[in-house]
């Protein structure tokens, strides 16, 4: 992706709340996306095709497997957000971006991308 945003600030500004949406996952589950989805994405910016697959499998597997942690406060839903983050970080690499919780993430303009006052 050429255009994609390299700076932190950039990639912050492409993760943002989606005006009027409802979501029925946890009440703080978008403030955490809005503050750990920036990170993850900066950190994968450079990540090779390997490192992407190793990234996607791992997430996958662990989401796969303990998911209902995340849901219900298990015991792995620490490793498990971090797994949702990972994946969904790939996710915004993908045109037209990824929406989860309320929270829109995207590495480039593209139709119907949701615009929050800045």
């Amino acid at each position: 992706m050429p255009s994609a945003p390299t700076q932190f600030a950039q990639i912050t500004s492409r993760v943002r709340l989606v005006p009027g949406s409802e979501h029925t996952q946890g009440q703080n589950l978008p403030e955490f996306l809005l503050f750990a989805l920036p990170i993850a994405i900066y950190e994968q910016r450079n990540a090779s095709p390997q490192k992407v697959e190793r990234i996607r499998t791992s997430a996958a597997t662990m989401i796969g497997s303990h998911g209902d942690d995340l849901q219900f406060r298990g015991k792995k839903a620490g490793a498990t957000a971090v797994a949702l983050v990972q994946g969904l970080a790939l996710l915004a690499r993908s045109p037209g971006g990824v929406t989860f919780a309320g929270v829109h993430a995207c590495l480039e303009d593209h139709a119907d991308c949701p615009q929050q006052e800045r």
